[in-house]
């Protein structure tokens, strides 16, 4: 195929001032709802922890840790039975921060359906490191109805992991798309999917 213009080159980023809402949020039990907002060293979730993500715009971004070294922010989720859901998320990855998603946890969000974000579930920073990675790895069961949008970035499946939409509309938009193990990486597309306008004509394949 011969290469086409970036359909999202125009996106604004999401806004990173008026400093951190939430600082190194993490947890390993119980249930917690979380609130859009700044989230400076990430939200991390383990163990047998439900996180639920209420409506809004989330940006993860550098933090710096109790010993006082600067980490990248980063969304991640692991062990057996930890899950994070939520509808009407759009999230925004600052600088180098980035996702993760291993072991048997279960993610299940959808984008916006209106607004300067519909459709955006993910979006990385166009001026991150071309090393970022954002991996999707273990048997984690990950349900994302929405664009996975990594202009400078990487993104891998790897392991067992398994990205799957079973509603509307699963995509991935990046700078280089890795599999690695048994990883599979599933797309459906339905007539009434909500989309980005610039997705509202056709979905291409190009390298």
């Amino acid at each position: 195929m011969p290469a086409i213009a970036d359909p999202l080159s125009g996106l604004p980023v999401q806004s990173v001032s008026g400093g951190c809402d939430y600082n190194n949020f993490e947890v390993d039990t119980g249930t917690h709802p979380l609130t859009p907002g700044i989230y400076c060293g990430g939200i991390k979730v383990s163990g047998d922890a439900q996180v639920t993500m209420q409506s809004g715009n989330y940006v993860i971004m550098d933090g710096t840790n109790p010993d006082s070294s600067v980490n990248p922010g980063s969304f991640q989720t692991s062990g057996n039975t930890a899950s994070i859901t939520g509808d009407g998320v759009s999230i925004y990855f600052d600088g180098d921060s980035s996702i993760s998603v291993t072991g048997q946890s279960t993610v299940d969000l959808s984008a916006p359906t209106s607004g300067t974000y519909t459709g955006i579930l993910f979006q990385g920073d166009p001026n991150a490191s071309t090393d970022t990675m954002h991996t999707f790895a273990g048997g984690s069961t990950t349900i994302f109805d929405g664009i996975m949008y990594f202009p400078n970035a990487i993104a891998k499946v790897n392991g067992n992991g398994n990205t799957a939409n079973n509603t509307d509309i699963s995509a991935i938009m990046a700078r280089q798309l890795r599999f690695g193990g048994n990883g599979t990486l599933n797309f459906h597309f339905s007539d009434d999917a909500v989309l980005p306008p610039a997705f509202q004509t056709k979905l291409t394949l190009v390298e």
